[in-house]
């Protein structure tokens, strides 16, 4: 990939250009940059094309960036780049635009990589503050966190210096429960409904032997009458028989140790927040009746 600018320092003029595209030799990455090469263009190499457009100063940042750095089942189609406030960048098909006045092309550049991408923890927080919900900028904080992409203290450090930026309480506050063990999105949910039950705060990702082997539970709370809830949210991936049946040797394990435990889908964190609320509400004063039974006996 070259830009046309690249081109002509090395002496290749617009006229070489248009001869090499029509004898079908080259093609067109974008307006400005040329495929030195026919047929599809791979990933990473459209990535380049997007950041050679935009130069001088560009970076791959955002969601783009995130997917150099090796984050997965985040990415997007287009491909997101930085550049400083003011810059006119022509416009380019798959090609998304960002500025920024706290743009610094050296600073903010990770030199691990040739191609000009930001630092991981500059590419989550602008992806976070650039998302549609709030919901959608935790769950990339955690995907962050988790894919071990940056570390917590990176993520803190770079939304203390980004000021102001779009979601901040909800980037902060996932930080923080991520901080305490959360591992996804739907953990993070779990959180106020428990609250609203009038349950305490839970213990995340508690590690116990079971069958000999070092598991943790996602979420664990314990009753008024000293006995624990264990709450598992289970994605999709939990519905295959093998894992099902995996589970269950597990919640027995479980419940041989006074651990009572209950299975939530993820899709009824948000679908069925309010009957799961009455739920646990009545879990709690039903622990509750027992607590006082016991002290008065």
């Amino acid at each position: 990939m070259a830009s046309r600018q690249q081109l002509r320092e090395l002496g290749i003029d617009d006229h070489d250009v248009r001869h090499q595209l029509a004898a079908r030799r080259w093609s067109l990455a974008s307006p400005l940059v040329v495929a030195l090469f026919t047929g599809r263009i791979p990933r990473d190499a459209s990535i380049w094309a997007a950041v050679l457009h935009c130069r001088p100063g560009a970076l791959v940042d955002a969601w783009t960036g995130l997917e150099v750095h090796g984050l997965r089942r985040w990415e997007r189609p287009d491909s997101h780049v930085l550049v400083s406030r003011g810059r006119t960048v022509p416009r380019a098909a798959g090609l998304v635009v960002h500025e920024s006045r706290r743009l610094d092309p050296e600073a903010d550049r990770d030199p691990r990589f040739a191609l000009p991408v930001v630092r991981p923890a500059r590419a989550a927080i602008d992806a976070a503050s650039w998302s549609d919900r709030p919901a959608r900028a935790a769950g990339l904080i955690a995907a962050v966190v988790q894919q071990r992409i940056c570390t917590l203290a990176d993520l803190r450090a770079e939304l203390a210096g980004a000021g102001l930026v779009r979601f901040r309480a909800r980037i902060l506050e996932s930080i923080d429960q991520v901080a305490s063990g959360a591992d996804s999105l739907a953990e993070m949910r779990i959180g106020p409904i428990l609250a609203a039950a009038g349950l305490p705060a839970p213990r995340r990702q508690t590690p116990h032997v079971l069958d000999g082997v070092v598991r943790r539970t996602d979420i664990e709370v314990e009753l008024p009458d000293g006995s624990v809830l264990v709450i598992e949210v289970d994605g999709p991936d939990h519905d295959a028989v093998e894992r099902r049946a995996d589970d269950t040797l597990r919640d027995l394990d479980h419940l041989a140790a006074n651990r009572v435990t209950i299975r939530v889908a993820w899709w009824a964190l948000t679908h069925r927040r309010v009957q799961l609320v009455q739920r646990l509400s009545a879990v709690r004063r039903t622990a509750e009746v027992k607590a006082r039974a016991a002290t008065a006996s």
